[in-house]
């Protein structure tokens, strides 16, 4: 039996498994088209990811001053 786990699409959860991903994918990647394209998109989904990381890290310092 398979088992699934899906992840939201706007959650941090899924930038972390993308990035993942297309760092892989850019890793194996043998044209250079390809790996331009590969890396704009990491490049992209790694920013948006730095800065979900970044509002979670705030939030949980703040809940600790609570």
């Amino acid at each position: 039996m398979n088992s699934t786990h899906t992840v939201a699409p706007d959650s941090i959860e899924y930038y972390r498994y993308s990035v993942r991903i297309l760092s892989q994918e850019l890793w194996e990647e043998t044209d250079p088209q390809w790996r331009m394209n590969l890396a704009l998109q990491l490049a992209e989904a790694s920013t948006h990811l730095a800065r979900m990381e970044s509002e979670q890290f705030q939030a949980l310092q703040e809940d600790k001053l609570k």
